[in-house]
């Protein structure tokens, strides 16, 4: 199709709310006064969602739902042409089909415009954190940071607008406001750390006839009072067609194109601590827990993940020393080692990019960072937190300490502090969510999980004065939802449960072939391939 010959015959327009239920943090690119890392906002001083990052992450995801056809993913850095439905739709290069010149490309733009806007009903506040050393699995040493984040339930418009979509291209888009309005997708920086999580909360939909003159003028006038609501399609939430899904694919290695959400409670039986310094100035006490908006303990993202992460690595480094990089010295980690061979290429002249294939496949990154992530790969893992559940037997109790001089064995003199923790705190409907992941990724994260229901991992601050102890149910009335390129599907945890035999038999087949693959794997891995450098 000759696109220079293109009239714009149809415009129709998506517009839609999102709502935060995580944090969320989009940089302006400096820090401030006040923060390493303050959210984006407009002149006003109102924090936007920039419609950049939108289209961003709708391409991705388009690419996705697409079949991973699209050569700007199949050949990352090069100049290739490509017309598929992604390109199609948000901008492409092809070869004019006059031309002998092969190398000649002619460049469209894109016929999908994404808009943001400002956010609404806001709370933002400065987040302290620390990088956690996942060999001793304690604070790191110099390693404190800060950022503002918006805090969950706030709200954002925004608005796709595509010039003369075809039937096929509009499905797409809806299939991707699916994901959206299921959790499957984030927005913003730090996503690993389970910042961004939104859902799709309500969308609308018109065409424009740009042929006539009421539609040119409704389109002019951004008339929305016809608009209809847009069909978001609903999961499949048969447990037959769940298992089916499950059993198709169970001899696959790598799970490309599929996103999978676990809900989780964790239960905090005893004391436990968030340590947030604001709170803690606010309420005046030298350690308190962080608080949402509503003035509700707040379970930060970041500490799931950081704890999971360390977890992980100490069973990776248990059965293979190699598998799992040391990140408590900069020097060997695989993101410093990375770095160092980027350097010394650049020094011959060589602008060195990592190939994604050997990001993979575990020749460029150690086991933990292919699934925690690392500064070259992004993480299969996002983590969101989950509600405070309000019961009467939650309660605050203020702890005073002092600290133990070691050559007297007495109190140290002026070294008194105190501590406000909760006691008796659940926070329903965590999630975990891994994607785009491999088998053997599955049968650690089981390992993990395993630690985790049997409340052998504890989280957040004081855990060796015995705070955080950590307990993760499996509530058999929440949803599994899993998607793929052609389906999303859904069911109960508790439909995956036999009465007789326990986990229903494919399940169980299917995990105990992921942490056999995973032994397989750790077992045969020899490192990273610039141990030297």
């Amino acid at each position: 199709m000759d696109r220079s010959a293109d009239t714009i015959q149809t415009i129709v327009i998506y517009r839609g709310k999102l709502e935060l239920a995580s944090e969320f943090n989009s940089g302006a690119l400096q820090g401030s006064d006040v923060t390493d890392n303050p959210v984006i906002r407009d002149m006003d001083g109102c924090a936007i969602l920039r419609g950049e990052s939108l289209s961003g992450l709708i391409r991705q995801e388009l690419i996705r739902l697409a079949g991973y056809g699209c050569r700007d993913f199949t050949h990352p850095g090069t100049i290739v042409p490509c017309s598929c439905a992604v390109c199609s739709l948000m901008g492409h290069s092809r070869i004019p089909p006059d031309s002998a010149d092969t190398g000649s490309l002619q460049y469209y733009s894109s016929r999908l415009k994404v808009s943001g806007g400002r956010f609404h009903n806001e709370a933002a506040r400065i987040r302290h954190g620390v990088a956690i050393d996942r060999k001793f699995a304690v604070a790191a040493a110099h390693k404190k940071f800060d950022f503002e984040a918006l805090m969950p339930g706030a709200t954002a418009i925004f608005a796709i607008e595509i010039e003369n979509p075809s039937e096929d291209e509009t499905a797409l888009i809806e299939r991707l406001f699916t994901g959206m309005k299921y959790g499957f997708l984030s927005l913003g920086g730090k996503k690993g750390a389970g910042l961004g999580a939104f859902i799709l909360k309500e969308c609308k939909k018109r065409s424009f006839d740009m042929g006539a003159r009421d539609g040119v003028i409704a389109y002019l006038s951004k008339d929305f009072q016809e608009a209809s609501e847009a069909h978001v399609p609903a999961p499949d939430d048969k447990r037959e067609s769940f298992i089916e899904v499950v059993c198709a694919e169970s001899e696959k290695r790598f799970f490309h194109d599929f996103r999978l959400i676990i809900p989780l409670d964790l239960w905090f039986p005893e004391l436990v601590l968030f340590h947030d310094p604001l709170e803690a100035s606010l309420v005046g006490s030298d350690h308190a827990s962080i608080r949402d908006k509503e003035g509700n303990p707040f379970l930060p993202p970041s500490t799931i993940r950081g704890v999971l992460r360390s977890r992980a690595e100490q069973i990776l480094r248990t059965l293979n020393p190699a598998s799992a990089c040391d990140s408590a010295h900069d020097a060997f980690s695989c993101a410093a080692k990375l770095e160092a061979r980027k350097k010394k290429e650049e020094q011959k002249g060589i602008d060195y990019e990592p190939p994604w294939e050997k990001l993979e496949d575990g020749t460029l990154l150690c086991m933990g960072c292919r699934l925690f992530g690392s500064a070259f790969l992004g993480s299969r893992l996002l983590f969101q937190t989950g509600a405070y559940n309000r019961d009467k037997n939650h309660d605050e109790v203020l702890q005073h300490f002092v600290a133990i001089d070691r050559f007297t064995g007495g109190a140290k003199e002026g070294a008194k502090y105190d501590a406000l923790p909760l006691y008796n705190v659940l926070f329903s409907d965590c999630k975990i969510i891994i994607k785009d992941f491999s088998l053997w990724q599955i049968g650690l994260l089981a390992l993990v999980m395993k630690d985790v229901m049997q409340s052998d991992i504890r989280m957040g601050f004081g855990t060796r004065k015995g705070y955080g102890q950590a307990v993760g149910i499996f509530q058999r009335d929440k949803t599994i939802l899993l998607s793929t390129s052609r389906t999303i599907c859904s069911c109960r945890i508790g439909d995956l449960y036999n009465k007789d035999t326990g986990v229903d038999t494919t399940v169980k087949m299917f995990l105990e072939k992921a942490v056999q693959e995973f032994r397989d794997m750790v077992q045969k891995y020899k490192g990273t391939e610039y141990e030297n450098v």
